[in-house]
């Protein structure tokens, strides 16, 4: 009888320890005493097809074929102790972060009573689609060339799809299919963006194409090929220089190349002009997509000229400066505060004691950690019944905000001058003059 007593106690107590137990456990696994996302709910997602796996600590979401914006409303339940702090914390959750090009985004919770907005843990979100990256294009694109030119393509299945990572046009009339972005661009996710409209790929390209009509395609990363259905019609744009003709040096009689875009023979004309002469130089070996074409030079002396580019109406492209050597790295002077504007070959004042600014070519740049010191100076040359040299030292290039720039001293007299650049090399005492400028000075 003892014995029955005993073995009853032994399990009354153990059953009581076991209820507590389960208990204990229950209570420390119940959701919301825990950071966890019990809730997440999008606008235009049903929420059947949003599943929270807190073991993973991942949110899967099955993407419909159309979303209606970008930005989709979020409302979402937390356990009691959590707050939300990154994801959708402002209420909205940004679709585009789904794309695959970039890590999946995630969710971020801190304790409710944190003063940290660090999240402790995270929930990625990744997206399922629910069918095949479909292109819906109802009319033809127009495109004008540009330098750098978005083509926009209506889709369906794009959140959650495979990254397009590549995007192929093919003229009419030929077989050669022609990258957007592989050349001279190296192919990259990051080219195609969501852009700020829902179910639409923007395709950022510079690719410079024949005017014509192409079909076009997107190719996804895993190599499946989306047809677009209907073409990309490309026309000639205004044309453009992408070349700094002013920075350019060139040999007497040696070529030179324009670089831009929309440059068709049939379309622009050329004129280089000096102080005492205007020249009409042949222009020759235009590209069919109209990115390039070769200058060939008269027979200049050395000097500073300005190169004209019009369009055969007569409207201006653009008027910059060529600089023709006598030497392979000959000192080019740029520009004296900023004076040298087209087809201008006349005087204009600098006072004393004031901070002018000046553009050269070779310089000493200040910013670099161990500079070349090339003791550049600019000489003035006095015109006139009292000639005279004057040698002004050049404050060093810093930076874009700290250009070069010199300050005519009080002791140079007022009158008219011719200016070059002198740049002496410090290491092998070599002295190297540009070209006069192509403008006089007038010291007031």
């Amino acid at each position: 009888m003892l014995h029955a007593v005993r073995f009853l106690l032994v399990l009354f107590v153990l059953a009581g320890f076991l209820i507590t137990c389960k208990r204990t456990s229950d209570k420390e696994i119940a959701p919301e005493t825990e950071l966890k996302i019990l809730e997440l709910h999008l606008a235009g997602i049903a929420d059947k097809n949003i599943s929270i796996d807190h073991a993973k600590r991942l949110i899967t979401i099955q993407m419909p074929p159309m979303l209606p914006s970008i930005n989709l409303k979020a409302t979402y339940k937390l356990g009691r102790n959590a707050r939300l702090v990154r994801g959708a914390e402002n209420g909205f959750f940004d679709i585009r972060m789904l794309n695959k090009c970039f890590d999946a985004p995630r969710i971020g919770l801190t304790k409710a009573d944190s003063t940290s907005d660090v999240p402790i843990i995270e929930y990625s979100v990744v997206a399922v689609t629910s069918g095949k990256l479909t292109a819906t294009l109802k009319t033809p694109i127009e495109h004008e060339q540009t330098d750098v030119t978005t083509i926009s393509i209506p889709v369906e299945n794009l959140y959650g799809s495979e990254t397009v990572v590549d995007a192929l046009v093919t003229r009419e009339g030929s077989s050669e299919k022609i990258s957007l972005l592989r050349e001279p661009s190296p192919v990259s996710c990051g080219w195609f963006t969501t852009g700020s409209t829902a179910n639409q790929i923007d395709i950022l390209t510079s690719r410079q194409l024949q005017p014509g009509r192409y079909t076009l395609e997107l190719v996804q990363a895993n190599g499946t090929v989306v047809p677009v259905p209907q073409p990309l019609l490309v026309k000639k744009g205004i044309p453009s220089l992408r070349a700094n003709l002013w920075r350019w040096g060139v040999l007497p009689n040696e070529p030179f190349q324009v670089v831009g875009y929309n440059l068709f023979e049939e379309d622009i004309s050329l004129t280089i002009k000096g102080k005492d002469k205007t020249y009409q130089p042949t222009l020759t070996d235009f590209s069919n997509t109209g990115t390039e074409f070769r200058v060939i030079t008269p027979d200049l002396a050395p000097g500073n000229y300005f190169v004209k580019v019009n369009k055969k109406n007569g409207d201006e492209v653009a008027c910059l400066k060529v600089n023709v050597l006598r030497h392979k790295g000959q000192p080019v002077l740029m520009s004296i505060s900023e004076t040298s504007l087209c087809m201008n070959f006349e005087a204009f004042p600098l006072s004393r004691g004031t901070k002018v600014f000046v553009n050269y070519t070779p310089a000493t740049a200040g910013r670099q950690p161990n500079p070349v010191r090339l003791d550049e100076l600019l000489q003035f040359t006095r015109i006139g019944a009292v000639p005279g040299t004057y040698n002004i030292p050049i404050n060093l290039y810093q930076d874009f905000n700290s250009p070069a720039y010199f300050i005519l001293p009080d002791s140079i007299p007022a009158g008219r001058y011719e200016v070059k650049l002198q740049v002496k090399n410090p290491e092998t005492g070599k002295l190297s003059l540009s070209e006069t400028y192509e403008r006089m000075v007038e010291v007031r």
